[in-house]
């Protein structure tokens, strides 16, 4: 992706009462997102490409929305023939994604239909089951696929496959949200504490460099490397701020939708521990 449409900056709406994290509650951006509300609502976050890349040639497309999973198998028959099948899998139990493994299950099937240069002919048409399936996502790139088709079980161990690296370099407006764990002293006000922001965030991505600064009174600056997994971006870096606090941080689960992007973040500073979200809307690429 291209350099995206700059925005007006916006003011700051909320002043960070914990003082051992003042900066960054102050300066990392994005959109307001509740903790809780992530815990409950998986969105689309499994759609993607998975595979074992040390089994290339077959694999297993995942479009995920809310609590229903439909998955194609482009696997092969005992022969070597081409053989491709779907799932229609159910959320199991109530855990969402602060909770893994989150867990889908249901009816494997088997169709077929008219030739692909042929008219479309409804009496071609025929589905029955041929098995079941559950995907178990261990983490939000990894998962492990047990499936049963006419009898015979297989297990996978799969991962996001990565087609293409995103680029999120933009400046955001939006918000940010997290909880203060682990503080020193550990009688520190800020342990147990959430808190939320909004302000503006610029990015700088390229290839594996990734820069994000917050721009305020006492400016933050994120820089990391960043790599690609599947469809979702992940950054491991450090973190300093005007004020003098410094530390480490982790980006995870980023997404790129076409209104801007969101990530879970989790760090640490030389006072306390953070871990929360972020995100943000750029330019509406609307005409």
């Amino acid at each position: 992706m291209t350099q995206r449409e700059g925005i007006e900056n916006m003011s700051s709406t909320r002043a960070w009462s914990a003082g051992c994290m003042n900066s960054i509650a102050a300066f990392l951006l994005g959109l307001f997102i509740h903790s809780s509300a992530i815990a409950q609502d998986l969105g689309t976050i499994f759609t993607d490409d998975w595979w074992d890349p040390n089994e290339s040639g077959w694999g297993l497309v995942v479009a995920h929305q809310q609590n229903f999973m439909f998955t194609t198998f482009f696997i092969y028959r005992a022969d070597g023939s081409s053989y491709w099948v779907t799932g229609q899998l159910q959320k199991v139990g109530t855990s969402g994604l602060g909770a893994f493994p989150v867990v889908f299950s249901g009816p494997v099937y088997e169709t077929h239909g008219s030739g692909f240069a042929q008219p479309w002919n409804p009496a071609a048409f025929g589905i029955q089951q041929v098995g079941t399936a559950t995907f178990s996502a261990s983490t939000f790139v990894t998962a492990t696929l047990q499936y049963s088709i006419n009898g015979t079980n297989v297990t996978k161990q799969l991962q996001r496959q990565t087609l293409s690296t995103v680029n999120y370099s933009s400046t955001y407006a939006g918000g940010s949200l997290w909880t203060l764990s682990q503080c020193v002293p550990a009688a520190s006000a800020g342990n147990g504490v959430t808190q939320s922001n909004s302000g503006t965030l610029t990015i700088v991505q390229s290839g594996s460099s990734f820069q994000a600064t917050a721009v305020g009174p006492n400016s933050c600056s994120f820089n990391g490397a960043y790599t690609q997994q599947g469809s979702l971006g992940h950054v491991d870096g450090t973190f300093s701020c005007g004020t003098g606090e410094v530390g480490t941080f982790t980006m995870f689960g980023m997404q790129w939708t076409l209104f801007g992007m969101s990530a879970g973040i989790t760090g640490r500073s030389q006072f306390c521990t953070f871990t929360g979200v972020v995100g943000g809307m750029t330019g509406m690429h609307i005409q």
